[in-house]
């Protein structure tokens, strides 16, 4: 049960830290000065994702004309339990990062 509670715990930490306090901190609190230095980097980085980007909204793009001749149906217990396998993912990557396993 400790190791289920450290395990949230870090999942919270994480999640408060990196999506809402370092955002909040380097662009709202700042003048923004400190990104001039990596202006490089950032669009090194960009260049690079801008490939699976362009093939991930091309296949959205399929995937949503496809959708349209369909009809929907309610989700069954088999697609929300995939939907969901994200989370149980996540939680196994902490569990070996933090080396909370037996």
């Amino acid at each position: 049960m400790r190791k289920i509670t450290v395990i949230l715990m870090a999942l919270l930490l994480i999640v408060i830290v990196c999506n809402r306090f370092l955002p909040f901190v380097f662009f709202s609190r700042t003048k923004g000065e400190w990104l001039s230095h990596w202006t490089l980097l950032v669009r090194l980085l960009i260049y690079m994702v801008m490939p699976v980007t362009l093939v991930l909204g091309f296949l959205q793009s399929v995937a949503s004309l496809t959708r349209e001749n369909t009809h929907e149906e309610p989700e069954t217990s088999a697609e929300a339990v995939s939907a969901h396998s994200w989370f149980y993912a996540t939680i196994l990557l902490t569990v070996k990062t933090f080396g909370l396993s037996r």
